[in-house]
């Protein structure tokens, strides 16, 4: 039997554990982590706003970009939440297994007009995640949420929490599921991930720890938003963590940390309809 434990902890200059409970998930699933990309080292650098600002407000995906980590050649995803936070990836944050700081971190706008975001602060991250191959149980903890310079001239994606049905019937009704990332060499450009959507959970269970979709996930996508769409407005419903390469059936398996399990820990406004956060549990794999 193998055991894994990670702790939620808020971050403000020092990082402190608050609470915890321990909630085991059967079996062992590995997934691969979306942190590293193939020929980061030789990239050139994308030409970026460095005016005013842009003449015309750019789309809503001007809110995801590329997170760069200096010292790295592990690029990942993030989304803007607010006009200052960036929302990624926990392991993202964990190059070498320790926990870079926040001046180490910048936030390119998938908008070529949107100057570059670089980082202040750590506020929050789910939990000390490593790279590579993890047990399932750790997805609902690889989430981290950064302050950066503010960011003009971009509209932040608001969260909007709710289970796998409530998400599956919202699209059932008409909104669009949506997922991207940098992944797949895709180093300056984002990726849309094309022909997928939400998969039904294993069991009533799981579905209230994780999500997982159909979209061909790849290294670097991790961060990357999962959002329903509805008249051109996006709502973060989740966070691409990792993916299952599923090679005995031909098709990869996505793996999402929900907004669920990060929204009770972000500031207000860009949430709603949020209960106060209870104790933090602490994961256990087996």
């Amino acid at each position: 039997m193998i055991w894994q434990a990670v702790r939620a902890r808020l971050v403000f200059g020092k990082r402190s554990a608050i609470g915890r409970r321990r909630l085991a998930v059967p079996g062992i699933m590995m997934l691969i982590c979306g942190a590293v990309l193939a020929g980061c080292a030789g990239r050139a650098p994308e030409p970026r706003a460095t005016g005013p600002g842009p003449v015309s407000k750019p789309g809503w995906q001007a809110a995801i970009g590329r997170v760069e980590v200096k010292g790295s050649h592990q690029d990942c995803t993030g989304v803007l939440i607010r006009p200052d936070v960036v929302l990624t990836a926990a392991h993202c944050l964990h190059p070498k297994g320790v926990l870079v700081s926040a001046s180490q971190v910048s936030f390119v706008s998938s908008s070529a007009s949107v100057a570059e975001a670089s980082g202040v602060a750590l506020l929050a991250q789910g939990g000390e995640v490593p790279q590579g191959k993890i047990g399932r149980d750790l997805i609902p903890f690889d989430w981290a949420a950064i302050r950066v310079a503010p960011v003009k001239f971009v509209t932040p994606i608001p969260i909007a929490p709710m289970s796998l049905d409530q998400a599956m019937n919202e699209i059932a009704r008409g909104a669009k599921f949506y997922s991207a990332g940098y992944g797949q060499g895709s180093k300056d450009r984002l990726r849309p991930h094309e022909r997928c959507s939400l998969l039904p959970a294993e069991s009533a269970e799981l579905a209230t720890i994780y999500f997982t979709s159909s979209c061909v996930v790849r290294l670097g996508d991790s961060g990357g938003p999962v959002a329903l769409v509805k008249g051109n407005k996006p709502r973060l419903i989740g966070l691409i963590v990792g993916f299952d390469p599923r090679p005995n059936i031909g098709a990869p398996v996505g793996f999402i940390a929900p907004a669920s399990a990060f929204a009770p820990y972000l500031n207000a406004p860009v949430i709603s309809h949020v209960a106060s956060p209870g104790q933090t549990p602490e994961m256990s794999m087996n």
